[in-house]
């Protein structure tokens, strides 16, 4: 993985190592963080940027949509979930009926499958913003008005869900994200 010797900002993803930062110019580095699928393409369309999360499933990563440059967010499913046929059948049911679930205050799933190694993938927008457990933590309890305003979106999103027979199963202040902007619009995560 490349990262600037210096500042946080993410180095694009054609950096070499030893070239400046565009960010702030000091020099770029190589970091092997042990992560095999950075750098490399799944289902010849995404591109693995760089990580986003952990969770109990997999890993999320910052990828880029060959086709079309933009850049997503692709969930990758824990290599052990490879080895149970009623999991792998699971993942392809629930990312199917999860495709048909089109709401504002949702993540759009853009695809997903099986590499040729057999990772499972989601393919999924990226999201740019704070969770609602960072927001929390960083701006304090939220007004009346704010916390009515944040939880109506948030059950539009669920009852939308529900609709299509659809349970979150792990809502939790991470997996609520505040989009960046001026004001809060909350999409529902995982």
């Amino acid at each position: 993985m490349i990262v600037c010797s210096n500042c946080e900002v993410a180095p694009v993803a054609s950096a070499q190592a030893g070239s400046a930062c565009a960010s702030c110019g000091e020099r770029l580095i190589v970091v092997d963080t042990g992560d095999d699928l950075l750098g490399t393409t799944i289902d010849g369309r995404f591109e693995v940027l760089a990580p986003l999360g952990k969770g109990g499933m997999g890993v999320v990563y910052r990828a880029k949509q060959l086709s079309i440059g933009r850049e997503i967010a692709l969930k990758v499913l824990d290599r052990a979930i490879e080895k149970d046929v009623k999991a792998i059948q699971r993942f392809f049911r629930e990312a199917k009926l999860a495709s048909t679930l089109q709401h504002p205050n949702t993540v759009p799933v853009i695809d997903f499958g099986q590499n040729a190694d057999g990772r499972l993938f989601l393919a999924m927008e990226l999201i740019n913003g704070t969770t609602l457990l960072e927001a929390i933590n960083q701006q304090g309890a939220f007004s009346i008005a704010r916390v009515i305003a944040v939880g109506t979106q948030l059950c539009d999103a669920l009852e939308a869900a529900h609709d299509l027979q659809i349970v979150h199963r792990d809502l939790k202040l991470e997996n609520v994200m505040l989009v960046a902007g001026k004001r809060d619009h909350v999409k529902v995560l995982d």
